[in-house]
């Protein structure tokens, strides 16, 4: 299951036990064995004692398709306004298109959170602890410090 869910790169870091925490790149993830590289050495580590893995989620991409998404629609009225005063249309949909792209891939890049891929269990009758949404408290910290 851990194989499915790391690939090789994946900025991990792996809670052993619940008590020892690793970081690292994820070299290899074979049947029994997690590989992790950190500061030029090799980590093996049993997946038995691997209680829970998390990665950098990297939403770039996304990042820049919906800042693109918000430039163009802020970009709407100016081109309407250009449109209306005779002058070009594309220039300033495309320039706030760009700076919306621009700002949402910024963001991305600087404001990433750990997103936890595998967690183990010791017993089947241990459930999953059900916790706030990560995205609803980021917003509640943004506007109520």
């Amino acid at each position: 299951m851990l194989r499915s869910r790391l690939r090789t790169g994946d900025c991990v870091w792996v809670e052993i036990n619940g008590i020892a925490v690793r970081t690292g790149r994820v070299l290899d993830v074979t049947p029994g064995v997690l590989r992790l590289t950190a500061g030029g050495q090799e980590d093996r580590i049993p997946v038995d004692s691997i209680s829970r893995v998390q990665r950098k989620r990297n939403g770039v991409a996304l990042g820049t398709l919906v800042g693109a998404g918000v430039g163009f629609a802020l970009g709407l009225p100016l081109a309407a306004i250009g449109a209306n005063e005779g002058t070009g249309t594309g220039k300033p949909l495309l320039v706030m298109t760009a700076i919306g792209a621009g700002a949402g891939a910024g963001l991305d890049a600087f404001l990433w959170v750990k997103h936890t891929v595998y967690t183990r269990h010791t017993s089947l009758l241990v459930r999953p602890v059900v916790g706030p949404n990560r995205a609803a408290v980021l917003v509640f910290k943004m506007f109520y410090r």
